[in-house]
């Protein structure tokens, strides 16, 4: 499996410390950029027409939407980047705190 690190999420997450299956769901769940609904797996995904910048433009508009400052949105998108660079489009991935695990990949 590979792994990636990430902070850990800004909101709940002194219920969820050292322990994914807490009660929270914040330390094993990813958040949805516009939905800001919990999901415990994502895929990476090559959007066909989706820039960087776009990337950018929807990271700060979620960060607007959640009262956070959108400043960070441009830092934040290449965090993410390179966090996901070496996984092959196709990859479903779980987070398990401060780790984002490879669980399969789907071709």
């Amino acid at each position: 499996m590979r792994r990636g690190r990430t902070r850990p999420h800004r909101r709940g997450v002194a219920r969820d410390t050292g322990d994914p299956d807490g009660g929270c769901g914040c330390g094993r769940s990813f958040a949805g950029l516009n939905s800001h609904r919990a999901t415990t797996t994502a895929m990476v995904r090559d959007v066909p027409g989706f820039t960087g910048a776009d990337y950018v433009l929807a990271l700060r508009s979620s960060l607007e939407q959640q009262g956070c400052d959108p400043a960070h949105a441009e830092h934040e998108a290449a965090l993410l980047r390179c966090l996901v660079r070496d996984w092959p489009v196709g990859a479903i991935v779980e987070r398990r705190l401060d780790e984002i695990v490879v669980r399969q990949v789907v071709r």
